[in-house]
C-alpha cells in the first residue's frame, strides 16, 4: 500500500485542461486572470506539456505558482516578459514543481531584472533558491564580464521559508497557506520532515485557491471555502478517486457547492478570465 501511494502521487494530473474562453472583464487591467502554464504531472517530460506552473495576474501584476520545467517558455508564449515576474510561490519541492525555477530566475536576470524576486514556499525554499543561484552564478559572472550587467545575481533572488497562515500580502493579493497531505504517507525518519502547501489568493475581485497535490484534508477544504476558482489536483482515472492521493470528495463537494461554481472535474472561471498556455 505504501508503495502504491508513492506511485499514485507521481501519477497525479494537476488539472483537466480548462476551456479556451474569455469571460467578463477580459480587457480590464483590474480583473484577475489565471493562466495554467503547465499541467503535466510527475517527472517524465512530455512533448507538448510543461510541468506544473501557473500565472496569476492581478491588476497587471504577475504571480507565479509553482515552477516546473518549461515555465519560462510558457510565460513567453503567454505574451509576458519573464523580467516582470517578481513573486513566486511553491506548493512543495518535488522537481516537477520546481525544475524550471532556476531557469526562470536566470532568464529574468539575463533580461536585466535588478529588482528583487521573492520566492515563498515550505521549509527549505531558501536553501533551494540559494542552490539555484549558485548553479547559475558562473554564467552570471561571465555575463557581467561580457558587459551590460553589474548587479550580481545573488542580490536579486530571495527565498523565504513560510508556514501555514498568511504568508504574503500586498495591494493586490493576500495569500494564505495551509498544509496538505501530499507527504502524509511518509514513515520513519521522513515522517513530517517535508511540507506541502495549498494557497488561497484573495484579490479585489476574486478568491483563487491552489490545492497543490493532496489527499482529503480539512485544512485545504477550509482554504477553498468561498473560492471562485480552484485548481484541484486529482487522478485522470476516476477509479483512483478516494484513494487518499487527491483533493478528495470532501473538498470536491465544498467547491462544487459554492453556488454551483467550480465543479470538481475542471477549473471553470466564475467571471473574469482564464486561459491556458501549455
Amino acid at each position: 500500500m505504501k508503495r502504491s501511494l508513492g506511485l499514485l502521487t507521481i501519477a497525479l494530473i494537476s488539472l483537466v485542461p480548462i476551456l479556451h474562453e474569455s469571460f467578463a472583464q477580459t480587457g480590464s487591467k483590474t480583473s484577475t486572470r489565471l493562466i495554467t502554464l503547465g499541467t503535466g504531472a510527475g517527472p517524465p517530460p512530455r512533448a507538448h506539456r510543461a510541468q506544473s506552473s501557473n500565472l496569476l495576474i492581478v491588476n497587471g501584476t504577475l504571480y507565479v505558482v509553482d515552477a516546473g520545467d518549461g515555465v519560462a517558455r510558457r510565460i513567453a508564449k503567454a505574451g509576458f516578459n519573464v523580467r516582470d515576474i517578481g513573486t513566486i510561490f511553491l506548493t512543495h519541492h518535488h522537481d516537477d514543481h520546481t525544475a524550471g525555477l532556476g531557469t526562470l530566475m536566470s532568464t529574468a536576470w539575463d533580461n536585466q531584472r535588478t529588482q528583487p524576486i521573492n520566492v515563498y514556499g515550505p521549509p527549505r525554499t531558501e536553501e533551494l533558491v540559494k542552490s539555484a543561484v549558485q548553479y547559475f552564478n558562473i554564467s552570471a559572472e561571465i555575463r557581467i564580464a561580457d558587459g551590460g550587467r553589474t548587479v550580481p545575481i545573488a542580490q536579486v533572488f530571495r527565498g523565504h521559508d513560510v508556514g501555514p497562515g498568511i504568508v504574503y500580502q500586498d495591494t493586490n493579493v493576500r495569500v494564505t497557506a495551509a498544509e496538505n497531505t501530499h507527504f502524509a504517507f511518509h514513515t520513519g525518519a521522513a515522517a513530517g520532515k517535508f511540507k506541502s502547501y495549498g494557497y488561497r489568493f484573495e484579490t479585489p475581485d476574486r478568491v483563487v485557491v491552489f490545492t497543490g497535490d493532496t489527499g482529503p484534508n480539512d485544512a485545504i477544504t477550509a482554504l477553498a471555502r468561498g473560492a471562485g476558482w480552484a485548481r484541484i489536483a486529482f487522478p485522470r482515472d476516476a477509479s483512483l478517486r478516494g484513494s487518499g492521493i487527491h483533493a478528495g470528495a470532501a473538498l470536491e463537494r465544498e467547491v462544487a457547492a459554492n453556488r454551483g461554481r467550480c465543479p470538481p472535474w475542471a477549473l471553470r472561471p466564475c467571471g473574469g478570465r482564464a486561459t491556458r498556455a501549455y
